[in-house]
């Protein structure tokens, strides 16, 4: 795991290994993928929360593309989860994002062992409504970089970033 140091400030004391993940968060792992038309991977909840069904997508995916400019962007949008959507407290915000984390990269393995991806959780530590916290995805394309692993420390937000390499 590659973290900047406003992460490693932010972690400073508060991160708990034995934290549960809440229900909520665990049901969205639980529901897992949709594999779209040119190898787009999108998570079932925020897929069925933004469209009525595959084919919608599908038969506009080229349109997706042009907003997106690449199966990436579309990816990193889609698969945008708010973590303090369903936490309250900053400690427990911070521990269910790495927590959702790494249940992610172990749910991704199992799912898509053949396929790379960046998973990363970022923070927003100056939201008027307290500590804001989102977790992104995306499959690993050549030619394709939305983060750049070597510039983590140009992120001023606390930021976390994950890769799967595919076995």
């Amino acid at each position: 795991m590659f973290t900047n140091n406003a992460m490693k400030n932010l972690m400073n004391g508060v991160f708990q290994k034995d934290f549960c993940l809440p229900d909520e968060l665990q049901i969205i792992l639980n529901e897992g993928f949709k594999k779209l038309d040119r190898g787009i991977i999108v998570f079932n909840r925020t897929f069925s929360e933004q469209f009525s069904s595959c084919e919608d997508v599908n038969s506009n995916i080229d349109k997706f593309l042009e907003t997106f400019i690449d199966k990436s962007g579309f990816e990193n949008f889609i698969n945008k989860i708010h973590i303090d959507d369903y936490v309250f407290e900053s400690v427990d915000i911070v521990n269910s994002a790495f927590i959702f984390l790494e249940k992610f990269n172990i749910l991704w393995g199992q799912s898509f062992p053949e396929i790379n991806c960046i998973s990363l959780i970022s923070f927003d530590t100056d939201n008027e409504f307290g500590l804001g916290c989102v977790f992104r995805f995306h499959v690993i394309r050549e030619g394709s970089e939305i983060y750049d692993i070597e510039k983590i420390e140009d992120f001023i937000e606390p930021m976390a970033i994950k890769v799967y390499q595919a076995v």
